[in-house]
């Protein structure tokens, strides 16, 4: 995992995001100085981080930006996870059977998002067309994105036939899992959320 750590002053921080923010919504310097009522020369020595702004100055910018007052400062603390998993390492030893024809490649989980948060990534390649799992159930949140192939995949007591392209998000607390594979070779992404 990667971590960022900040060595320039909290103004400095503070003015390159609040730069990124306002070039981001396509706003000038000089439309967001007169909305947020302070001259271009303050917006400027603000975003150069010369000078440090006060928090009515902060918010006022901020509401006008559409973001939190939290988020100008929030990128100079935070950790940022990272996984990079070359296509030779997905289909190698990362690769692990769930039962005849059937497996699921992970495709590195990343640790945390922030302090709670779990995302755990996997490509499922399924050729066996008489496999079915409708008993899954588990923790937080998980999203099926189909790559190819054709299937049946139960969420509580509703079907969903899913084709290249349909992808399902839901709580994976409630029953779910394949039913019926229509089309085989069946490929998915599979992102599994929840919070530790």
């Amino acid at each position: 995992m990667s971590v960022r750590i900040k060595k320039e002053r909290l103004p400095v921080a503070i003015g390159r995001e609040l730069r990124f923010c306002r070039e981001r919504e396509g706003i000038s310097a000089v439309d967001l100085a007169r909305l947020a009522q302070i001259s271009g020369g303050t917006l400027s020595k603000i975003e150069r981080g010369t000078i440090t702004a006060s928090l009515t100055i902060l918010q006022s910018l901020a509401r006008i930006l559409g973001v939190s007052l939290s988020a100008l400062i929030r990128r100079t603390e935070e950790r940022r996870g990272v996984v990079f998993v070359r296509h030779a390492e997905a289909t190698g030893s990362s690769g692990f059977p769930i039962g005849k024809g059937v497996y699921n490649l992970n495709l590195g989980p990343v640790g945390s998002y922030d302090e709670f948060l779990h995302a755990n990534p996997s490509l499922v390649v399924i050729q066996d067309e008489e496999y079915s799992c409708v008993s899954s159930q588990g923790a937080g949140h998980t999203l099926i994105f189909m790559l190819e192939g054709e299937m049946i995949y139960r969420y509580g007591s509703n079907n969903h036939s899913l084709e290249s392209g349909d992808s399902l998000f839901f709580d994976a607390e409630n029953w779910h899992g394949l039913v019926k594979s229509v089309k085989t070779p069946l490929k998915f992404l599979q992102i599994n959320t929840y919070y530790k």
